[in-house]
C-alpha cells in the first residue's frame, strides 16, 4: 500500500519539540489514520483506534492485519491467551492467502515474543521455546523489509549529526540538522509496522526511537527530547534504563517535570497495574518523592501500600515490594508512618535478603522521634535478633543508634549484650556503634586500644608486603570517632601516626585516612591539639615531608591518591601552625588542582583553602575569595554548595553584590543541596546585624521551593 509519507514529514518534530498534534492538518484520510495510530503508540495508549485502517488495506491483508491488531490490543490489556488465539488465526490466514514470506515469519515472531511475556509472568525459564524452533526451521529472508531499512537510516542520520556537531569549528555556520530527517525515517518504519499490525516491530521501533531521542537530546542539550525518551523507556518497561536516565540527566529532566511529577505516573500505559506498571511508578515516586505536593502524599501512600499487598509471581512480587519500599524513602516522614513501619517490620521478619536490604535503608531514613517508644523498642529487639542474618549488619546498628538517640533508654538491654559480644569478638560493627555516641562509656578506651593494635598490625603487614581488610570499615575513621570526645590520649599514639605516615610501604589510602583522622581531631578537639604540640609531631612531619609523600599507590581504585595525600599533608601542617612552604605556592597548587577531573582532589583543595583562610585571617583574603567564588561554578553539587557557604562567611563589602547575584542564580540550581547551602548562608547573613534585606527576599523565594525539606528548612528559621 503506497502512502504519501512526505505529508507527515514534521508530525514527530512538532510533537516532540512543541507537544503539538498536527495530524488533523493532513489532507490524505489514510495518512490521518496512520498518524493518529503512530502518536497514540508513542503516547503508550492501550486501545489505539485502528478500525479505520482496515478498509484501506489490500483485500488479502485485511483479515490478517485486523486479527493482528486485535491481538495487539489484547496484549496491551493483559489478555494474553486471547491474543495468542488471534495470532494463530492470523498465521493460518497468511498461509492460505499466500502473503509475503516475511509476514508469516513476523507473525511467528509475535507469537514467540508473546510466549516469552507469558513465561515471565509465570516465572518460567524456557531456553528454546516451540516458536523459536519453528523460526529456526524457516528459510532465511532473502531481502530486508522496508521497516528494517527505515530504522537503519534513522540511526545513520543520528550518527551523521553526531559527526557534524563534533567536527564543527568555532566559525562553522549550520542550518538545521538531521533530526527531522531521522524522525521521517522513524515515521516510515511506524508506517510499515502499523500497516502490517506487527506487535514485535512496534516495540522495536519505540525502543529505537527512545534511544534516538535520548541521543539527540544530549547532542542538542534539549530537555524536551530527553523527557520524551524517558517516557518511551517507561512505556517499554525498561526499568534499569529509566533509573539511569533519571540519575544521569536529572539536571535537565528536573526542570521539565518537577512542577508536576504526578504527570509521569499518570501515563495511560501504566494504568493496568501489572507488576511492570507498579515498578515503574515506584521508580518515579522514589526519584521525585520530595517534590510531590503535600495533598498528593496520602494518595501516594495508599498506592505504595497497595503495591506491598499485591501478589504476582514470586520474582515479580519481590520486585514490586522492593521498589515500593525504596519509594518510601522521601515519603516516610511526611505521613503517619507507624502503620507502614509495622507492615514493613513484618516483611523484614520473613527473611528475604533482597527486600530486607531495602527495609534497613528505609529505617535509616525514619525520624524515630515521630514513632512511639513501644514500637521502637519492639522493632529494635527484632532488628538486633536478625543482625547475624543481614547482608549488611552495619545498617542494623545504624538504625539502632538512631532509635536510641530518639528514645534514650530504649536499648539498655541490647547494649548490655553488645558489650558482652564485643569483648568476645572485637566486632567493628559494635565498635562503630559506640564510637558514634556523644557520651563516652567504659568500653571506649578498650575499643581505642583495640583499634590501635589493629592499625599496628596493618602497618606491619604493609611493610612486609601484604594487607588486611576490615569489612569496609576505616580503622582511622573509627579511631577519630572515639577520640573526638576524649581528653586523654595514649602516649604511643603520636609515634604511631608518624610511623604510619613515614612508612614508604604504607598504602596511599591508609596515609590519607591517617591524615584525615588527625585533621578531624584538630578541628573538633582542642585537647588533641595540645597533645600534638606537646609531642612536636608537626616539626617531625615538616622534616619528613618527602617521606610522607612516598607510598604504595593503588592506581586502579585511586588514580588521584598522590595529589590528595599532598593536599591533606599541607592542611595538617597549617592547622598546627607549621608553614610547609610558601603559602602563595600552596594556593597556586590549589588553583591547579581546583580543576582536577577527580572530585576528591577538588574537595581536598577546597578544604585546604578554607584552612588557610581560617589560619591566616585577612592575609590571603582576596586570593581565597577568588578561589571560592570560582568553585561556586563547579559541576559537583557539594563543592558548589560548600564553596558558597564559606564564601558568604568571609566575604568583604566590596564583594557582597557579586556574591548576592551568584546566590540569586543558585536559587534555581537543580540540586537541592546547593539550594540548601543558599538557605544556610542567607539565614546566617539575616541574623547578623549587617544583613542585607535582599537575603530575606532570597529566603522568601526559597520558602516556596518544591522540595519539602527546603521549605521546612526556611520555615524553621
Amino acid at each position: 500500500m503506497n502512502t504519501n509519507k512526505n505529508s507527515r514529514l514534521n508530525i514527530l518534530d512538532e510533537y516532540f519539540l512543541h507537544n503539538v498534534d498536527n495530524s488533523n492538518y493532513i489532507l490524505d484520510e489514510t495518512e490521518i489514520i496512520i498518524t493518529k495510530i503512530t502518536l497514540s503508540l508513542i503516547k503508550g495508549a492501550k486501545n489505539p483506534d485502528y478500525k479505520g485502517l482496515i478498509p484501506k488495506l489490500p483485500p488479502k491483508m485485511k483479515e490478517i492485519v485486523n486479527l493482528r491488531w486485535e491481538a495487539i490490543i489484547k496484549i496491551f490489556n493483559n489478555q494474553f491467551e486471547e491474543a495468542e488465539d488471534l495470532l494463530l488465526q492470523a498465521l493460518n490466514f497468511s498461509k492460505v492467502n499466500r502473503v509475503e514470506k516475511w509476514i508469516k515469519r513476523d507473525i511467528l515472531l509475535d507469537l514467540r515474543n508473546l510466549e516469552m511475556v507469558k513465561n515471565n509472568k509465570q516465572n518460567k525459564i524456557v531456553f528454546e521455546s516451540q516458536r523459536q524452533k519453528e523460526l529456526k526451521k524457516m528459510d532465511k529472508w532473502n531481502y530486508r523489509p522496508i521497516l528494517d531499512w527505515s530504522l537503519e537510516n534513522a540511526l545513520f542520520e543520528l550518527t551523521k549529526e553526531n559527526y557534524n556537531l563534533h567536527t564543527d569549528t568555532p566559525h562553522t555556520i549550520r542550518f538545521g540538522g538531521t533530526f527531522t530527517s531521522s524522525m521521517n525515517k522513524i515515521l516510515n518504519a511506524f508506517n510499515e509496522a502499523i500497516l502490517n499490525g506487527s506487535f514485535t516491530f512496534i516495540h522495536i521501533i519505540r525502543e529505537r526511537l527512545a534511544y534516538i531521542l535520548f541521543s539527540y537530546g544530549k547532542l542538542y542539550s534539549d530537555s524536551r527530547l530527553l523527557l520524551h525518551s524517558l517516557k518511551l523507556f517507561m512505556i517499554e518497561y525498561k526499568v534499569s534504563i529509566v533509573k539511569k536516565i533519571l540519575e544521569s540527566e536529572w539536571n535537565d529532566l528536573q526542570k521539565e517535570v518537577v512542577d508536576n511529577p504526578s504527570s509521569l505516573i499518570e501515563l495511560s500505559v501504566l494504568e493496568n497495574n501489572r507488576s511492570e506498571d507498579l515498578v515503574i511508578k515506584c521508580v518515579i515516586i522514589e526519584k521525585f518523592g520530595p517534590y510531590f505536593y503535600d495533598e498528593e502524599i496520602n494518595d501516594i501512600n495508599v498506592f505504595l501500600k497497595y503495591c506491598m499487598n499485591q501478589e504476582f509471581s514470586m520474582s515479580e512480587s519481590l520486585d514490586v515490594k522492593r521498589n515500593a519500599i525504596r519509594a518510601y524513602k522521601d515519603i516516610i516522614n511526611r505521613i503517619e508512618n507507624e502503620e507502614i513501619i509495622k507492615q514493613v517490620s513484618g516483611i523484614f521478619l520473613e527473611d528475604n535478603h533482597l527486600i530486607n536490604d531495602e527495609i534497613l535503608k528505609l529505617f535509616n531514613k525514619v525520624q524515630w522521634k515521630k514513632v512511639k517508644y513501644e514500637i521502637c523498642k519492639d522493632l529494635a529487639f527484632n532488628l538486633y535478633r536478625k543482625k547475624e542474618d543481614a547482608n549488611n549488619s552495619s545498617e542494623i546498628y545504624s538504625t539502632l543508634l538512631n532509635m536510641k538517640n530518639a528514645h534514650p533508654g530504649s536499648l539498655v538491654d541490647i547494649e548490655i549484650d553488645m558489650k558482652k559480644q564485643w569483648e568476645e569478638t572485637k566486632s567493628l560493627d559494635i565498635n562503630n556503634y559506640f564510637s558514634l555516641q556523644s557520651s563516652p562509656n567504659s568500653l571506649n578506651c578498650e575499643m581505642v586500644k583495640d583499634l590501635i593494635e589493629k592499625i599496628k598490625v596493618v602497618n606491619k603487614n604493609m611493610t612486609n608486603g601484604s594487607s588486611i581488610s576490615f569489612g569496609g570499615y576505616s580503622l582511622y575513621h573509627l579511631l577519630a570517632n572515639h577520640l573526638m570526645n576524649l581528653s586523654q590520649f595514649s602516649p604511643d599514639l603520636a609515634n604511631l601516626f608518624v610511623e604510619i605516615l613515614c612508612n614508604p610501604y604504607q598504602s596511599t589510602t591508609n596515609k590519607q585516612e591517617c591524615l584525615d583522622c588527625i585533621i578531624r581531631l584538630i578541628k573538633y578537639n582542642e585537647k588533641f591539639v595540645a597533645f600534638l604540640n606537646n609531642k612536636k609531631i608537626g616539626f617531625i612531619l615538616q622534616e619528613k615531608i618527602s617521606q610522607v609523600l612516598i607510598s604504595r599507590g593503588d592506581e586502579i581504585f585511586d588514580k588521584s591518591g598522590q595529589e590528595k595525600l599532598e593536599l591533606k599533608l599541607y592542611e595538617l601542617l597549617i592547622l598546627i601552625d607549621i608553614t610547609p612552604k610558601n603559602i602563595n605556592d600552596i594556593l597556586a597548587k590549589c588553583v591547579e588542582f581546583g580543576t582536577h577531573p577527580f572530585v576528591g582532589v577538588r574537595e581536598d583543595a577546597l578544604s585546604l583553602v578554607v584552612s588557610i583562610s581560617k589560619h591566616y585571617g585577612n592575609t590571603y583574603k582576596n586570593e581565597v575569595i577568588q578561589f571560592l567564588y570560582s568553585k561556586t561554578f563547579d559541576n559537583w553539587y557539594k563543592l558548589k554548595g560548600d564553596s558558597l557557604y564559606y564564601l558568604c562567611d568571609i566575604c568583604e563589602a566590596e564583594w557582597e553584590n557579586i556574591i548576592l547575584n551568584r546566590m540569586f542564580e543558585l536559587i534555581d540550581d537543580n540540586n537541592s543541596y546547593v539550594r540548601s547551602s543558599v538557605i544556610v548562608a542567607a539565614q546566617k547573613k539575616v541574623k547578623s546585624s549587617k544583613g542585607n534585606k535582599k537575603y530575606k527576599d532570597m529566603l522568601a523565594i526559597l520558602k516556596r521551593d518544591r522540595h519539602y525539606k527546603l521549605r521546612e528548612q526556611v520555615g524553621n528559621d
